[in-house]
């Protein structure tokens, strides 16, 4: 099963978006980019992308057409979709039409785009680059304690590995220490199920932290950045 998150932009988006680093950096990120919507239909139906980000004006097949072939299809269906267009009834009025999950006006703020598409893909609780280590976690969750491993952990949340097993949208409490002796104890919620298999005797999740304390975060950040020190600079 491909871990990759699959992002397909039009051509002269991504020029906008990838002046600066972000997580589109990542490695665990395939970029596709595409300069007609006759393109985008060829590579989401190669690709099966996870997240379209386009402009309602890109040439080729109207956009009214790549979204209804997209829609119709049940394979090609299940994408996340960001449009771009001008600030002009007619155009915005076009982009609601079509179901898009998001609609950025141009001039576009490569900030907000991101952040966007961040959310469509489930990122929020992680870090623009990823910290794998081992990490003891104690939870509870319905009046019950669980226990489970850590393998990457940032200020808005952690990957959990464990036995347990949850819905998307349950809440635990996370109780952990980090290598510095800092002790977090915060409420998270489940957010991401990156399970592989349906009957795996580990699963694996990502939660996100609700309300973690600002000492908590500064621990993490803390943590992270002498980790950071200790690898390549290169790493996004």
């Amino acid at each position: 099963m491909d871990s990759h998150d699959k992002i397909l932009i039009d051509l002269k988006i991504s020029k906008v978006l990838l002046e600066k680093q972000s997580f589109l950096n990542r490695a665990d990120i395939r970029l596709f980019t595409a300069a007609s919507n006759d393109e985008a239909l060829a590579v989401h139906r190669a690709k099966h992308v996870d997240l379209i980000i386009t402009d309602i004006a890109t040439p080729g097949i109207s956009t009214e057409q790549l979204f209804s072939l997209i829609r119709s299809d049940p394979v090609l269906m299940h994408v996340a979709t960001i449009m771009v267009c001008a600030c002009d009834p007619v155009e915005m009025s076009r982009s609601r039409r079509l179901g898009a999950d998001a609609i950025i006006l141009r001039p576009i703020k490569p900030s907000l785009l991101l952040a966007k598409a961040k959310q469509l893909l489930h990122l929020s609780w992680r870090e623009t680059y990823r910290v794998l280590l081992e990490l003891s976690v104690d939870g509870e969750v319905c009046g019950g304690t669980f226990s489970c491993r850590s393998l990457d952990i940032s200020p808005q949340g952690l990957l959990a590995e464990t036995t347990q097993t949850f819905d998307l949208g349950e809440r635990v409490l996370c109780t952990f220490t980090l290598p510095d002796a800092a002790q977090v104890r915060v409420m998270g919620e489940v957010v991401h199920d990156l399970t592989t298999e349906p009957d795996a005797h580990v699963n694996r999740y990502g939660i996100h932290f609700l309300d973690l304390a600002p000492r908590h975060a500064k621990a993490i950040r803390n943590f992270l950045d002498s980790v950071a020190q200790q690898r390549s600079p290169a790493i996004h």
